[in-house]
């Protein structure tokens, strides 16, 4: 070997030289070969393939609600299992509304997140989803969407099925001993109900505000531009439930709901006459 001459062969990570060889049936020359490391992730920043998730969690009552009675158990039994499968929340949603009612705006708001980002939708208990076997079975044979309740991670569907089930059969017997007691209390000559009316009533339009509030600034700017241009409001309505938008209920737009919209947007001009809920646009 001539003075001075460097023959040694660069150093190339073995399974790039690996990977040419099965390709070529050859060694390669070390010039066709590279090494490229992979981007590191931000330090603290979940893994790329890491799982995601879209947080539901739900309570009953106003109460509940307003004091976060519920609410805390069900955060820490989420953000323990996310952080047990090393995965991320990409949203959390919260309700105050009874588990018998299907039309919730904020499930229908966790089910598009969970479209969105193919996330898994989390609960931490099946009844907190909801308390009806045929709103769960419908979801259950709905394509794309996955949701796992903490409490059993790994049930299969016949489990889910009758978990489902006895959530129904417990909301029902509340109600039949709530009836039966409050009969008792009347037969007895009690007085039913709050004894401070205007404080509950305080709390409901408290909830019900809150709930309207997101609704109004998603759809009153489309409602006042679209009257503007001389919809009628059942098209409107129309309008509002193609695009996807949903009333604070949860339900179907209508002409009624449409006009209290438009009151509620501070730009858009109130109806006043009857013919405007006619179908013309």
């Amino acid at each position: 070997m001539p003075a001075g001459l460097n023959c040694t062969r660069p150093r190339v990570p073995l399974d790039a030289y690996a990977a040419a060889k099965r390709l070529t049936g050859r060694h390669p020359a070390p010039s066709t070969v590279s090494a490229v490391s992979a981007p590191r992730a931000a330090p603290g920043a979940a893994p790329s393939s890491a799982p995601r998730f879209v947080a539901y969690y739900r309570v009953s009552t106003d109460k509940q609600g307003v004091r976060g009675l519920g609410m805390d158990a069900q955060r820490e039994a989420v953000a323990r299992y996310v952080a047990a499968h090393g995965g991320a929340l990409a949203a959390e949603f919260t309700e105050v509304e009874s588990g018998a009612r299907d039309e919730r705006p904020q499930l229908a708001a966790a089910l598009d997140a969970c479209r969105r980002e193919r996330a898994t939708l989390l609960i931490a208990k099946l009844d907190r989803l909801a308390r009806r076997v045929a709103f769960v079975a419908t979801l259950m044979e709905r394509p794309g969407l996955r949701f796992v309740a903490v409490e059993y991670p790994d049930a299969p569907p016949l489990l889910l099925h009758m978990l489902a089930a006895f959530a129904e059969h417990e909301r029902k017997a509340i109600s039949e001993r709530t009836r039966a007691a409050m009969a008792v209390a009347k037969a007895q000559g009690r007085r039913l109900g709050s004894p401070r009316p205007e404080v509950g009533l305080a709390a409901a339009r408290a909830v019900h505000d809150a709930r309207r509030a997101p609704v109004i600034e998603r759809a009153g700017p489309t409602a006042a531009r679209l009257r503007a241009r001389g919809h009628s409001l059942r098209a409107i309505a129309a309008e509002l439930t193609a695009a996807g938008l949903r009333t604070a209920r949860g339900g179907r737009w209508h002409a009624g709901t449409v006009r209290a919209l438009l009151r509620a947007w501070p730009d858009a001009a109130p109806p006043t006459d009857r013919a405007s809920t006619g179908t013309g646009a």
